[in-house]
């Protein structure tokens, strides 16, 4: 097992340890902690419909938030919305002027950079894990642990609020080959483990993201791990 997967499971054990959707949301946050997290948001929206299941934060930072509706010209919303992979807020390559309320909001409160990671769910659903710091100081390997961990995370938050069916079922083969994607392997590394074409290990690893109706990659293994099937 490499390190991203290492990392990605022990956060997700942590995560998946209890049953309650606000409970899941704390027990992020003690890990996110670590990374010098001040705040975090865990939430999703279908249509016009958003539901919080953990907001925490300094002292005044929600009230100030919502008094002066920062959800409105906020580019963190903007790149969860076209986005598919977690991102850090301080490296959005499309800032406006408008943005700029945001900024300083951040900045008044003492954390001027964040994390977001968004999670693209059934029928146009958005869920989204937001944390903010001082400084966010991780390498590509902690960033990805954490983000297969947030959307391992929704995965179970929906699970728990009846948004997603039971667990489906994958065959051998591919779970064999999502197994191996887990891994860090590729299409033609595969196909020389399991002796099979590169084709074959690519219709049986997009069979398997379409029956755990993930969009990349990324969201099928996190499925695949949360879902008990790895």
């Amino acid at each position: 097992m490499n390190a991203v997967l290492a990392d990605a499971h022990a956060l997700i054990q942590r995560c998946t340890q209890v049953n309650a959707p606000a409970e899941i949301g704390q027990a992020f946050y003690d890990v996110v902690r670590k990374y010098g997290a001040k705040s975090l948001v865990v939430a999703d929206r279908h249509g016009e419909t958003t539901r919080h299941f953990t907001l925490e934060g300094p002292d005044g930072w929600y009230d100030y938030y919502f008094k002066h509706d920062l959800r409105r010209g906020n580019p963190v919303f903007r790149n969860l919305r076209r986005r598919s992979t977690g991102f850090v807020w301080s490296e959005i390559d499309d800032r406006c002027a408008g943005d700029q309320r945001w900024f300083d909001a951040l900045d008044e409160f003492e954390m001027p950079d964040g994390m977001s990671v968004p999670s693209h769910g059934p029928n146009g659903q958005l869920g989204w894990i937001s944390f903010t710091a001082e400084e966010i100081d991780m390498g590509p390997v902690e960033r990805q642990a954490i983000a297969l961990a947030g959307l391992a995370l929704h995965d179970r938050l929906r699970v728990l609020a009846g948004a997603i069916d039971a667990p489906i079922s994958l065959s051998d083969r591919e779970r064999d080959c999502l197994g191996f994607v887990a891994q860090g392997k590729s299409d033609w590394e595969i196909s020389v483990i399991l002796s099979i074409s590169q084709s074959t290990v690519h219709t049986h690893v997009e069979n398997a993201k379409r029956k755990l109706g993930a969009r990349t990659r990324a969201q099928a293994v996190a499925r695949f791990i949360c879902q008990g099937l790895a």
